[in-house]
């Protein structure tokens, strides 16, 4: 590598840097990242598209090309029974294989300052990664799980690299079982 300096954005990004490349640890930086909690203070009122539901509400913001599908279906099994709810915020794409379950809502695209309105009345963060393409994962940052900390939320998560750095309060899950 030709550069003087590396930033980076997490722990697992430099050690695949370190691993892959041979770079020296002293040439990296490791930024970090978080979320302004500011935006997680104000008392909002509950989203009119949220406000038709009673129970338990779990929501992944993001990308839907990455949700495990079969995670989800056992979240949505699980709070069905709840009277709750999968809401998710993304891309407005519908996932033909969540689609037809009556306790995922999809909701479309929303703006990043619409978006704590929305964590602050759920009570779950879904970080649910697609774990048939856990290649595309290296070296990201899970910014989603400070978001949803921020939020007050209890979070599930498939593993993550960077969850060895942190230390996260999420429950991982591991396998089917």
């Amino acid at each position: 590598v030709k550069s003087d300096h590396i930033f980076v954005i997490g722990n697992s990004l430099s050690d695949h840097i370190i691993n892959k490349y041979g770079i020296s640890k002293f040439k990296i930086t490791n930024l970090g990242q978080g979320v302004n909690l500011n935006n997680y203070l104000p008392n909002f009122c509950k989203p009119n598209d949220l406000k038709s539901f009673h129970g338990p509400i779990a929501i992944w913001v993001g990308l839907l090309s990455k949700i495990d599908i079969f995670y989800f279906k056992i979240v949505a099994d699980e709070l069905a029974k709840k009277n709750g709810v999968i809401v998710i915020i993304g891309p407005n794409i519908k996932i033909n294989e969540l689609s037809d379950i009556e306790n995922i809502v999809f909701l479309g695209p929303k703006s990043s300052a619409d978006v704590p309105k929305y964590l602050k009345f759920a009570d779950i963060g879904l970080m649910l990664y697609d774990r048939k393409n856990i290649d595309i994962y290296k070296g990201q940052h899970p910014l989603k799980l400070y978001e949803y900390c921020a939020a007050g939320l209890q979070v599930i998560s498939t593993p993550h690299s960077e969850y060895k750095f942190i230390n996260p309060p999420v429950k991982i899950i591991h396998n089917e079982i």
